[in-house]
């Protein structure tokens, strides 16, 4: 919605990818991801780029959907980033985070609706300095 290319929720290409992510770019940011990508061939990933240089951080989804992870995502994140962690490190913790959080909670048989129960892994947040 935001770079006006077209998008029909259908699994896209490495190259459709990474001309999405360029297209961020031009809006005038030095970083963009793009978090819940479904590309060719049954993968999903998470698609960091910063200047040139390109990240997929794949992973395999889950059978279940979750409202809140995407707000949970940002304040992983950004904690992250504020203890200095860089971008990449920062969005694979978050990523990291939440689908461990999404495990427990189609582990325990919660209603998906009522979001993850990401206090049992809390922990995992915490760094032993």
């Amino acid at each position: 919605l935001l770079t006006g290319l077209p998008y029909t929720g259908d699994a896209m290409s490495g190259e459709a990818a990474q001309a999405l992510a360029k297209a961020l770019l031009a809006l005038g940011c030095d970083a963009a991801l793009i978090t819940g990508l479904h590309l060719e061939g049954g993968r999903w990933a998470n698609l960091l780029i910063e200047g040139d240089a390109l990240t997929l951080c794949p992973y395999a989804p889950l059978p279940a959907a979750f409202p809140g992870t995407g707000d949970l995502f940002a304040s992983v994140l950004t904690g992250a980033l504020l203890r200095g962690q860089g971008l990449e490190a920062a969005v694979r913790r978050a990523a990291g985070y939440i689908y461990h959080a999404m495990e427990i909670t189609n582990a325990v048989g919660s209603e998906p609706r009522m979001g993850v129960q990401f206090e049992k892994n809390l922990w995992e947040l915490a760094d032993a300095e």
